[in-house]
């Protein structure tokens, strides 16, 4: 009976020291690769601005109320852990099995959600800027950045002239919102840009176009930035699609219809 025990102990512990039985660090609780379509959320197949919201809303409501009470129990404090193994190995310590299972699902609906968004996003914006023609004196934009700055593949950095945008990181609804679609209509497209005289540090202020889409004036057009009042040429125009977009209630004005919704930090 000894011998069988002591060969079974051996057994085991060959198999767990045998590389790839047992792997060193946990699988994150969810990944950011996470592929998915552009949904119709309203149901009238035409994917369009309300889709946006109503996924942004169900990102917020599946992370509050499915989300947010395991991470409270397992001690993970910031969401961008979720994305992490540290974040596995915490919730297998405090979480039962039960509790694990159900917080990985939700995580996992969480993500979807997420990445439907971004997907429907992206599909509006390509609705918007059907054809890419290179003009002259262009660049390629490779990154917009959640606070503002749109960087180019030849190291030029600018941000929209004559709007201010809701900025305030992942944690700011709005600011996500409008920099998920920023990004849609520019990363990756090749623009034209019109410099104003203002600069702060290597970062100037310009007018953007995709073809002759001005995005600056699209984005306050469908509500998701505030025209800056002053005597530019520009101020006039940008303060009338301001108006027109706070008066029928689309974009962020859609949010609090009685109130300035970018009562926010903002760039």
């Amino acid at each position: 009976m000894k011998k069988v025990m002591i060969t079974i102990v051996l057994l085991a512990f060959v198999i767990l020291t045998i590389p790839g039985c047992v792997k060193n660090s946990p699988e994150p609780i969810i990944k950011a690769d996470v592929r998915a379509n552009a949904i119709d959320v309203t149901g009238d197949k035409i994917i369009d601005d309300n889709d946006i919201f109503k996924l942004s809303d169900l990102s917020d409501q599946i992370y509050n109320d499915k989300v947010v009470p395991y991470m409270e129990k397992a001690g993970i404090n910031d969401k961008r852990e979720l994305y992490t193994p540290e974040a596995t190995a915490k919730a297998r310590t405090k979480l039962t099995v039960v509790e694990y299972e159900a917080f990985i699902k939700s995580a996992e609906e969480w993500n979807k959600v997420n990445a439907q968004l971004e997907a429907t996003i992206a599909k509006i914006a390509d609705k918007i800027v059907e054809t890419e023609k290179p003009p002259p004196g262009s660049g390629k934009v490779a990154v917009c950045h959640v606070w503002g700055p749109i960087e180019l593949y030849d190291g030029t950095v600018i941000k929209y002239a004559g709007i201010l945008l809701p900025v305030g990181g992942t944690d700011n609804k709005f600011s996500r919102i409008v920099a998920g679609f920023s990004k849609g209509l520019l990363e990756g497209r090749l623009i034209r840009y019109e410099l104003t005289r203002k600069k702060i540090g290597n970062v100037g202020e310009a007018y953007i176009y995709v073809n002759d889409l001005c995005i600056n004036e699209e984005l306050v057009r469908r509500g998701y930035a505030l025209a800056i009042r002053d005597k530019s040429e520009m101020s006039a125009k940008l303060v009338g699609f301001e108006e027109m977009a706070k008066e029928k209630k689309i974009g962020l004005w859609v949010y609090h219809p009685d109130k300035n919704p970018f009562a926010e930090p903002l760039y």
